[in-house]
């Protein structure tokens, strides 16, 4: 058979024709992570640019200061997400499908790939339209009138209210000039990153050939291939501790509590059978002998009061004599 990593984008490419709802549902969705005016990214990317850039205009005087640091990382990812969103998008859905190139002659590969039934795709289109900013602010370019930031402020008495309040008042400080040319700046770095995407890796001779692309072999570049190594230290400090824990407790329960429990089940089990064996034997036996001496003192005293009267005389005959003896004795 055939192994290849299904999530890594080398092996993809041309999806679009293939997954028409997934790829209108990314295009949505990677719209609004790159925050792109009137999708609900730019209102969050704008309220916290315009609060970063407000808190640096309001601390450390005028000039250039270090508090300009904040605001500066903030557009410099706002750049670089736009940049990877767009490359995810273009190494997936545009180009060929890159797995015939790596695997020529396994037409068949096509064949397979296929959307998922609309039982599953519907809500997924669903939170994808959800993505526009209409839906979270009357004015999808202006996050100060948001109702969810509004909710946000309405409540009372902790500590996100607080910090939405603190939020609310620094962005207070800037000028209504200051907040456009923040959002404006916002969009144009959005468009740059995509734009830079499209022109670095929508290259026809880049996606024709990525299939082609050896994993990198400096350190900055398998630091970024491998997500930093989240995945191996999430791997290696929960995952496989947890694990040995959870194949521990499970061979406790097998090998001591199951046979603890089948043991005192055996044990209850002899105990029953020495019980009823004592119960049959002994009380059940001492019930019927008091039972059968009743019967036979009955069936005696029966015998005495036969209704014949020589039997009445030797009776007498021999209670006088016993009497007699006793008397003497």
């Amino acid at each position: 058979g055939i192994h290849f990593d299904a999530q890594d984008m080398r092996n993809m490419g041309g999806l679009r024709s293939r997954m028409p709802l997934v790829f209108i549902s990314f295009l949505l969705c990677a719209a609004a992570l790159a925050g792109l005016p009137l999708f609900s990214g730019f209102l969050s990317k704008d309220a916290i640019l315009s609060g970063a850039m407000a808190w640096a205009g309001s601390h450390g005087g005028s000039g250039f200061h270090f508090g300009w640091f904040i605001p500066i990382v903030g557009f410099l990812t706002a750049l670089l997400t736009a940049f990877y969103i767009s490359r995810a998008a273009i190494l997936t859905f545009f180009g060929d499908f890159r797995l015939l190139k790596k695997f020529p002659g396994q037409s068949e590969l096509i064949s397979q790939l296929r959307q998922r039934p609309r039982v599953a795709g519907i809500p997924v289109l669903i939170l994808a339209v959800l993505s526009g900013g209409i839906f979270f602010s009357v004015n999808p370019l202006y996050s100060g009138s948001s109702w969810l930031l509004e909710g946000i402020r309405a409540g009372t008495g902790n500590i996100v209210a607080t910090s939405s309040l603190v939020f609310s008042n620094i962005i207070s400080h800037g000028s209504e000039n200051f907040h456009l040319v923040t959002a404006i700046l916002s969009a144009l770095i959005s468009i740059a990153g995509i734009g830079a995407g499209f022109l670095i890796i929508g290259r026809k001779k880049f996606l024709v050939r990525y299939h082609l692309t050896s994993l990198p072999g400096n350190f900055v570049g398998g630091l970024s291939y491998n997500n930093w190594y989240l995945d191996l230290i999430y791997e290696k400090i929960f995952v496989r501790p947890f694990t040995r824990i959870a194949f521990a407790n499970a061979w406790f329960d097998r090998v001591i509590i199951d046979k603890l429990v089948d043991l005192v089940g055996i044990i209850g089990v002899i105990s029953g059978h020495i019980i009823g064996w004592f119960d049959k034997t002994f009380i059940d036996g001492l019930v019927n002998g008091f039972a059968s001496m009743a019967g036979r003192a009955g069936n005696i005293a029966r015998s005495i009061q036969s209704g014949k009267i020589q039997s009445y005389y030797v009776w007498t005959v021999t209670a006088l004599i016993l009497i007699i003896l006793w008397w003497l004795i």
